[in-house]
């Protein structure tokens, strides 16, 4: 049988371990931290940046059924567009891979404790032979009210 000693000491532990997870995320001033993301490159996307922070993945998923699964090819965005427009650089100017911390992707994905999949086929740099984008290939497609729901959302 455990004494009141024992009690006192897990307690105190507790309390101390407790302590250090609610101060997780937080700097000493008790602002909370959001991840930096770096800017694109190119100009608009295909949807704006709120529509996009939510629904990516379903969009990137959408495409992806209807170009793979449905043999759709007139789709005109693709996962490679995203990653030339979201091009993070390292300090000799060399497009850096999902490897690394700085990578576009990595930023809200580290944050979020979110596992990317998608580089275990499509490769996370953007192809070297291709000019760099200055601008996006593609107007504003979808809206908040247009992007496509998640199964979960409906």
């Amino acid at each position: 049988m455990l004494g009141k000693k024992t009690y006192i000491l897990f307690g105190l532990i507790a309390l101390v371990v407790l302590g250090f997870i609610g101060k997780q995320g937080q700097s000493d001033d008790g602002k909370i931290f959001v991840p930096t993301i770096p800017k694109a490159v190119g100009g608009e996307c295909v949807a704006p940046p709120e529509v996009m922070r939510k629904s990516h993945m379903v969009m990137l998923k959408h495409d992806r059924d209807l170009k793979v699964k449905g043999s759709n090819l007139d789709i005109d965005t693709s996962l490679k567009d995203c990653i030339a427009c979201h091009v993070v650089r390292d300090d000799v100017g060399a497009p850096v891979s999902v490897e690394s911390p700085k990578h576009f992707c990595r930023a809200c994905h580290d944050y979020a404790a979110v596992k990317i999949d998608c580089f275990s086929c499509h490769n996370s740099k953007p192809d070297e032979t291709m000019p760099m984008m200055t601008e996006s290939p593609h107007p504003i497609a979808w809206t908040e009210d247009e992007a496509p729901k998640d199964e979960e959302d409906e």
